[in-house]
Parts: structure tokens; sequence; C-alpha cells
């Protein structure tokens, strides 16, 4: 009797000293010690059923933990390809889908165009014109009647503005910008055109001649007055640009592009001379036209 009660005390010891091991807290430990000392046998056997259940728990609970991953891998990955696809989708330019798609889808396309930014796709809402399906051509023609309609009523405005407050050079280049855009909104053509580049320009050298803080506006007048065929006006201005910009490559390229349009060799050598010969650093874009030009020169020697 003895022996089995020194065994027992032995066992409950060494279980004590698992528990304490096993970093339970102190009330846990006493509690499971007092349990198996005080109930022999079903002590351990209560605490070995508690156990083995519990592993199964964690295990079940892993599983699951496990699985529910898996799940939101998977949803993540599918909507990973779906945009993927959405973004492939919207690589296609919108004048090839309206070329390549049916009847009914181009419908829809004119619809968004005309909803969403009709400014940006002028070029196939005119393409939209000449189609087959009636419905198309109408929601392209109404669309151009109104963006027409718009641009006048931008001008008109602007132009009321301008004429009330001419020293204003914030107006002033409100005003330049509205005729730039229906410029270039391909809307305008012969007589017209004309008519509103030669405005353009005008309002473009009443600019320069209060404000030469931006570059962009000598490039602006001078390839309008190349286009205009106004060359005296083109060279004039360009050296103005000089004299407001020696630092920059700009006024050397539009001096050698007068000159390489008036096939004057002397002069577009001398240009060149000059900018090689400056401190100026090239730009990829500028020895790509130099280069363009020196080729040009000389296939025509």
């Amino acid at each position: 009797m003895y022996k089995l009660l020194i065994v027992h005390l032995l066992i409950c010891l060494i279980f004590y000293i698992y528990l304490r091991k096993n970093k339970n807290s102190l009330e846990k430990v006493i509690y499971k010690i007092v349990m198996v000392l005080f109930i022999p046998i079903f002590g351990f056997a209560y605490f070995g059923i508690i156990y083995i259940l519990d592993k199964r728990k964690y295990k079940d609970e892993n599983v699951l933990s496990d699985y529910e991953e898996y799940i939101k891998n998977t949803i993540s990955s599918a909507n990973l390809k779906i945009n993927n696809l959405k973004k492939e989708r919207n690589l296609v330019p919108i004048s090839e889908a309206f070329i390549l798609n049916s009847n009914s889808v181009k419908r829809e396309l004119i619809i968004n165009i005309v909803k969403s930014n009709p400014l940006k796709h002028i070029d196939i809402l005119e393409k939209a014109l000449e189609n087959e399906d009636t419905e198309v051509s109408h929601y392209a023609a109404s669309a151009i009647t109104e963006l027409k309609s718009y641009f006048m009523e931008n001008i008109q405005r602007e132009t009321v503005k301008y004429e009330k407050d001419k020293e204003n050079i914030e107006v002033l280049i409100s005003y330049l910008n509205t005729i730039k855009q229906y410029i270039d909104s391909g809307f305008l053509e012969g007589r017209q055109l004309k008519k509103y580049e030669q405005l353009y320009s005008d309002k473009l050298e009443e600019l320069l001649a209060k404000y030469k803080v931006e570059a962009r506006y000598f490039i602006e007048k001078i390839n309008l007055d190349i286009k205009l065929e106004d060359f005296n006006s083109a060279r004039r201005y360009c050296k103005i640009f000089y004299e407001n910009y020696k630092d920059d490559e700009e006024p050397y390229i539009m001096f050698m592009k007068i000159f390489y349009i008036l096939r004057d060799q002397v002069s577009f050598s001398r240009a060149l001379d000059n900018l090689m010969n400056s401190n100026i650093r090239f730009s990829n874009e500028a020895l790509n036209m130099v280069r363009f030009w020196i080729a040009g020169e000389k296939n025509e020697r």
C-alpha cells in the first residue's frame, strides 16, 4: 500500500514539474495537482482526455484556418486576373474597338464617349458620322453639334472678357487657350481655320510683348508663323526668343527649323555651328532633330 502511495506521489511530482515547464499559471497547476493527487488514476485519465480533445480541436481549427486562407487567396487571385483582364481590354484603343465591334457595341461606345469626355475623342466622333448604322451616326452628329456650340460659346465668352480687360495677362492667356483648343479640335478648316490661326498668332504677339516668362509661347508663335508662311515674323521672334533664352537649345532649334524649311543651307549651318559651340546640354529630342536635318542636308547635296 505504501509503495503504491509513494509511486503515486512521484507521478504527481513529475506531473507538477511538467506543468511548470509548460508555463501553466499557478492556479492551473494547483487545480490539476489537487485533482490528480486526491483522485488517483481518474484524475490523470480526465486530464489525458481533455488534452487529446484540445489537440484535435486545435488541429481542426488549423485546418479551417488553412482552408479560409486558401479561399481568400483563390478569391484574390481571381480578382487579380479579372483586374488584369480589364486592364488588357482598356489597352485596346477606342478607335480599334469602334472598327472591330458590332453596331450595338459601337452605339454603346459612342454613348460612353458622349457621357465621359467627347473632347478627347473628336476624331472618333467624326469617323462615326460615316457609319452605316443610323443610330451611331445620329449620336455622333448630335455630339459634334453640341461640341461646336460649346466651342463657339467659349470663344464668345472669352472674347467678351478679353475686350473688357485687355491688360490682364491671365485673361489673355485664358483667351489664347480657348482659341487653341478650338483650332486643335479639328472642326475648323479652310478659311475658318486660317482666320482663327491668324487670331491666335496676333494674340500670341500681344502676350509676348508683355510676358516672356514661358518659352512655350515663343515656340507656338514661331511654329504658327511658319505654318502661315510669315517667315519674317518667324525670324523676328526667333531673335527675341534667343535674346531671352540664350542658355536653352530651343531658340537654336527654331532658327534651324526655319532655315531648313527655307532651304537656306548657309544660315542653317551657321545656326548649327552656334549650337554645337555652345555649352548647352542637348536633349535626346534635339539630338534626333539635328541628326534628321543634317541627313536631309546631305541627301540634297
